[in-house]
Protein backbone atom coordinates (compact mmCIF):
# COMPACT_ATOMS: atom_id res chain seq x y z
CA UNK A 1 0.00 0.00 0.00
CA UNK A 2 2.02 2.72 1.37
CA UNK A 3 4.57 4.03 3.68
CA UNK A 4 3.55 6.65 5.99
CA UNK A 5 7.15 7.25 7.14
CA UNK A 6 8.29 7.96 3.49
CA UNK A 7 6.09 11.49 3.68
CA UNK A 8 7.13 14.50 5.14
CA UNK A 9 5.64 16.29 8.49
CA UNK A 10 4.38 19.30 6.38
CA UNK A 11 2.81 17.23 3.78
CA UNK A 12 1.39 14.56 5.76
CA UNK A 13 0.03 17.85 7.45
CA UNK A 14 -1.41 19.14 4.77
CA UNK A 15 -3.24 16.31 3.64
CA UNK A 16 -5.02 16.18 6.86
CA UNK A 17 -5.88 19.75 6.57
CA UNK A 18 -7.55 18.94 2.82
CA UNK A 19 -9.37 15.40 3.87
CA UNK A 20 -10.72 17.81 6.87
CA UNK A 21 -11.87 20.88 4.67
CA UNK A 22 -13.52 17.83 2.15
CA UNK A 23 -15.03 16.27 5.11
CA UNK A 24 -16.57 20.19 5.92
CA UNK A 25 -18.17 20.05 2.59
CA UNK A 26 -19.68 17.24 2.61
CA UNK A 27 -17.74 15.19 0.31
CA UNK A 28 -18.86 11.23 0.54
CA UNK A 29 -16.84 9.00 2.52
CA UNK A 30 -15.99 6.84 -0.13
CA UNK A 31 -14.62 10.06 -2.33
CA UNK A 32 -12.93 11.32 0.77
CA UNK A 33 -11.14 7.94 1.37
CA UNK A 34 -10.34 7.55 -2.07
CA UNK A 35 -8.96 11.09 -1.92
CA UNK A 36 -6.77 10.08 1.30
CA UNK A 37 -5.31 6.96 0.00
CA UNK A 38 -4.32 7.99 -3.66
CA UNK A 39 -2.37 11.21 -1.80
CA UNK A 40 -0.91 8.94 0.35
CA UNK A 41 0.43 6.56 -2.22
CA UNK A 42 1.48 9.30 -4.90
CA UNK A 43 3.89 11.08 -1.72
CA UNK A 44 5.01 7.99 0.11
CA UNK A 45 6.44 6.80 -3.58
CA UNK A 46 7.28 10.44 -4.50
CA UNK A 47 8.91 11.04 -1.50
CA UNK A 48 9.05 15.11 -2.12
CA UNK A 49 7.75 17.68 -0.24
CA UNK A 50 3.72 18.89 -1.93
CA UNK A 51 6.05 22.30 -2.47
CA UNK A 52 8.72 20.49 -4.80
CA UNK A 53 6.19 18.52 -6.66
CA UNK A 54 6.40 19.07 -10.66
CA UNK A 55 4.17 18.31 -13.59
CA UNK A 56 7.02 15.34 -14.30
CA UNK A 57 6.39 13.92 -11.08
CA UNK A 58 3.40 13.04 -11.33
CA UNK A 59 3.64 12.25 -14.72
CA UNK A 60 5.92 9.63 -14.16
CA UNK A 61 3.80 8.28 -10.91
CA UNK A 62 1.06 7.95 -13.57
CA UNK A 63 2.88 6.47 -16.46
CA UNK A 64 3.55 2.94 -13.91
CA UNK A 65 0.67 2.50 -13.81
CA UNK A 66 -1.08 2.85 -17.65
CA UNK A 67 -0.22 -0.14 -18.62
CA UNK A 68 -2.64 -2.00 -16.25
CA UNK A 69 -5.03 0.37 -14.95
CA UNK A 70 -8.12 1.44 -16.91
CA UNK A 71 -8.57 5.07 -18.03
CA UNK A 72 -10.77 6.31 -15.52
CA UNK A 73 -8.65 4.71 -12.83
CA UNK A 74 -6.38 6.61 -13.90
CA UNK A 75 -8.99 9.87 -14.18
CA UNK A 76 -9.81 9.13 -10.24
CA UNK A 77 -6.37 9.47 -9.09
CA UNK A 78 -5.66 12.70 -11.21
CA UNK A 79 -9.18 14.30 -10.02
CA UNK A 80 -7.28 13.53 -6.08
CA UNK A 81 -4.23 15.16 -7.36
CA UNK A 82 -5.58 17.93 -8.69
CA UNK A 83 -8.14 18.56 -6.19
CA UNK A 84 -5.38 18.34 -3.20
CA UNK A 85 -2.98 20.64 -5.46
CA UNK A 86 -5.79 23.10 -6.34
CA UNK A 87 -6.85 23.55 -1.97
CA UNK A 88 -3.00 24.55 -1.60
CA UNK A 89 -2.91 27.45 -4.21
CA UNK A 90 -6.91 28.60 -2.91
CA UNK A 91 -4.77 28.46 0.48
CA UNK A 92 -1.56 30.57 -1.00
CA UNK A 93 0.58 27.62 0.16
CA UNK A 94 2.02 27.33 -3.48
CA UNK A 95 1.46 29.61 -6.55
CA UNK A 96 0.56 27.00 -9.63
CA UNK A 97 -0.70 23.29 -9.20
CA UNK A 98 1.54 20.56 -11.21
CA UNK A 99 -1.44 18.98 -12.24
CA UNK A 100 -2.50 20.24 -15.60
CA UNK A 101 -4.41 19.30 -18.68
CA UNK A 102 -1.95 17.21 -20.41
CA UNK A 103 -1.75 14.63 -17.73
CA UNK A 104 -5.62 13.63 -18.42
CA UNK A 105 -5.97 10.65 -20.72
CA UNK A 106 -8.30 11.31 -23.69
CA UNK A 107 -11.53 10.49 -23.66
CA UNK A 108 -12.88 7.44 -25.25
CA UNK A 109 -14.93 8.99 -28.44
CA UNK A 110 -18.48 8.33 -28.26
CA UNK A 111 -20.43 6.80 -31.10
CA UNK A 112 -23.39 8.06 -31.75
CA UNK A 113 -26.54 5.24 -31.77
CA UNK A 114 -28.39 4.57 -34.89
CA UNK A 115 -31.68 3.74 -35.77
CA UNK A 116 -32.69 -0.01 -35.47
CA UNK A 117 -34.90 -1.11 -38.43
CA UNK A 118 -37.53 -1.23 -36.29
CA UNK A 119 -37.33 2.09 -35.52
CA UNK A 120 -36.68 3.19 -39.22
CA UNK A 121 -39.87 1.37 -40.39
CA UNK A 122 -41.84 2.96 -37.42
CA UNK A 123 -40.48 6.65 -38.92
CA UNK A 124 -41.16 5.63 -42.51
CA UNK A 125 -44.35 4.52 -41.81
CA UNK A 126 -45.36 7.38 -39.88
CA UNK A 127 -43.64 10.27 -42.48
CA UNK A 128 -45.74 9.01 -45.10
CA UNK A 129 -48.46 11.39 -43.44
CA UNK A 130 -46.37 14.72 -43.18
CA UNK A 131 -45.09 16.89 -45.28
CA UNK A 132 -43.23 16.36 -48.60
CA UNK A 133 -40.57 18.79 -47.06
CA UNK A 134 -40.25 16.90 -44.52
CA UNK A 135 -40.53 13.71 -45.92
CA UNK A 136 -37.34 14.83 -48.67
CA UNK A 137 -35.56 15.26 -44.91
CA UNK A 138 -36.09 12.00 -42.83
CA UNK A 139 -34.78 10.11 -46.35
CA UNK A 140 -32.11 12.55 -46.68
CA UNK A 141 -30.73 11.72 -43.49
CA UNK A 142 -31.37 8.25 -43.23
CA UNK A 143 -30.06 7.38 -47.00
CA UNK A 144 -26.89 9.65 -46.58
CA UNK A 145 -26.27 9.88 -42.65
CA UNK A 146 -25.30 13.73 -43.03
CA UNK A 147 -25.45 15.60 -40.27
CA UNK A 148 -27.66 18.72 -39.97
CA UNK A 149 -25.46 21.68 -39.98
CA UNK A 150 -24.45 19.53 -43.29
CA UNK A 151 -28.32 19.56 -44.24
CA UNK A 152 -28.63 23.12 -43.73
CA UNK A 153 -25.45 24.10 -46.20
CA UNK A 154 -26.58 22.10 -48.81
CA UNK A 155 -27.45 23.45 -52.30
CA UNK A 156 -29.15 23.00 -55.78
CA UNK A 157 -25.84 21.94 -56.91
CA UNK A 158 -24.62 19.58 -54.48
CA UNK A 159 -27.09 16.99 -55.29
CA UNK A 160 -26.81 14.67 -58.69
CA UNK A 161 -29.43 12.68 -59.17
CA UNK A 162 -27.94 11.41 -62.39
CA UNK A 163 -25.31 9.84 -60.42
CA UNK A 164 -27.55 9.67 -57.37
CA UNK A 165 -24.75 11.39 -54.97
CA UNK A 166 -25.27 14.03 -52.61
CA UNK A 167 -21.82 16.18 -52.26
CA UNK A 168 -21.35 17.34 -48.42
CA UNK A 169 -19.48 20.01 -46.49
CA UNK A 170 -18.51 18.32 -43.30
CA UNK A 171 -16.53 19.80 -40.38
CA UNK A 172 -13.47 21.88 -41.75
CA UNK A 173 -14.84 22.63 -44.91
CA UNK A 174 -13.68 19.40 -45.90
CA UNK A 175 -16.15 17.99 -48.49
CA UNK A 176 -17.02 14.48 -49.36
CA UNK A 177 -19.78 12.86 -52.05
CA UNK A 178 -21.92 9.88 -50.65
CA UNK A 179 -23.88 7.89 -52.58
CA UNK A 180 -27.48 7.18 -51.89
CA UNK A 181 -28.20 3.43 -50.08
CA UNK A 182 -29.29 1.44 -52.50
CA UNK A 183 -32.50 0.41 -50.99
CA UNK A 184 -33.48 4.15 -50.48
CA UNK A 185 -32.72 5.33 -54.19
CA UNK A 186 -35.92 5.05 -55.77
CA UNK A 187 -38.08 6.77 -52.52
CA UNK A 188 -35.09 9.17 -52.59
CA UNK A 189 -35.06 10.06 -55.83
CA UNK A 190 -38.54 10.26 -56.57
CA UNK A 191 -39.22 12.73 -53.92
CA UNK A 192 -35.97 14.55 -55.14
CA UNK A 193 -36.90 14.96 -58.38
CA UNK A 194 -39.79 16.98 -58.67
CA UNK A 195 -38.88 19.17 -56.12
CA UNK A 196 -34.77 19.57 -55.63
CA UNK A 197 -34.83 22.85 -56.97
CA UNK A 198 -37.58 24.13 -54.67
CA UNK A 199 -36.73 22.45 -51.83
CA UNK A 200 -32.86 22.85 -51.70
CA UNK A 201 -32.94 26.52 -52.77
CA UNK A 202 -36.05 27.89 -50.72
CA UNK A 203 -37.48 25.28 -48.40
CA UNK A 204 -34.56 24.28 -46.94
CA UNK A 205 -33.07 27.54 -45.79
CA UNK A 206 -35.43 27.87 -43.27
CA UNK A 207 -34.73 24.51 -41.79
Amino acid sequence: MYNRSEIDRDTFEKIDEFIMVKENEDYSKGTIEKYNRVLLKFFSECKKNYKLIQYQDIKSWLDKYYSNMKKSTIRNKIIALASFFSYLVRAEYINISPVNKYLWPPKPESIPKGLSIEEMSRLSLQAENISLRDRVIIELFYSTGIRRSELMSLDVCDVNLDYNTVKVKGKGNKERTIKLKPHSDDECIELLNPNVNEFLSHVLMNF
